[in-house]
């Protein structure tokens, strides 16, 4: 029985030498990662299923160009706007101011109604209200008293202020004399000292339809138009 024991104890060696000293089973070997080609196809976010949850910039871009566009539209209404010019009519007798007031009303003009005395009147030599005297009227419409005449029996000259005095004329003159303005002064010899002047404003370059100013000139005599400055007229109103 020994001869037994010891080939059972034999046979077990040689399976145990043979399971893990002899036989090694293979490795198995994991395939290298897929390398992207040169034909891969790309696809976008959007057709995988991605969402932008990135707040959109549409609606801030479309506010941002209708204030632009409101911007642009208003600098072009105030770039074409006509600004107001000032203006006075007269002389008028105290019995024609209403009617002539009624009649700038229906045109769309308010107008104030001033009491001037009048004898004396400083203005320069007649040059023509679109040219020199222009320029002359644009460089003195600070003073209260400077207008341009544009229609009447001094048009095309510049005024420099009624006076009741002589002697107060006399100084405007020689003022005006000292920064070498020549100017005259001129007797007012109608019987209009104490007569209504009508100051308004209004965007006609010229004061008047000239259709209302024929009318008007028809029916009061000495009838004369001036253009101040508004700035000035507000400073003193």
């Amino acid at each position: 029985m020994k001869w037994l024991f010891f080939f059972c104890l034999f046979m077990n060696l040689l399976v145990f030498a043979w399971g893990n000293l002899i036989y090694q089973p293979k490795q198995a070997v994991k395939p290298p990662p897929p390398v992207l080609s040169a034909k891969t196809e790309l696809k976008l976010l959007s057709e995988l299923g991605y969402v932008n949850t990135l707040p959109s910039t549409e609606k801030f871009e479309s506010t941002t160009s209708e204030e632009q566009r409101q911007e642009e539209l208003q600098s072009v209404e105030i770039a074409t706007e006509k600004p107001l010019i000032c203006y006075r009519l007269g002389p008028l007798m105290d019995n024609a101011t209403a009617t002539v007031v009624s009649t700038l009303k229906s045109l769309g003009i308010t107008a104030d109604v001033q009491a001037i005395t009048v004898k004396y009147l400083v203005v320069s030599p007649v040059q023509g209200w679109g040219g020199e005297s222009r320029q002359l009227f644009e460089q003195w419409q600070h003073l209260a008293e400077t207008s341009l005449v544009l229609k009447g029996e001094f048009q095309g000259s510049v005024l420099f202020g009624f006076y009741a005095d002589l002697g107060v004329a006399q100084q405007q003159q020689q003022m005006l004399k000292q920064q070498g303005v020549n100017t005259k002064i001129v007797g007012y010899h109608h019987n209009v000292s104490k007569a209504k002047w009508l100051l308004y404003q209004a965007e006609n370059e010229f004061g008047l339809p000239d259709e209302i100013w024929k009318v008007l000139a028809s029916e009061h005599k000495h009838l004369q138009l001036e253009q101040k400055s508004c700035q000035t007229l507000a400073n003193n109103s």
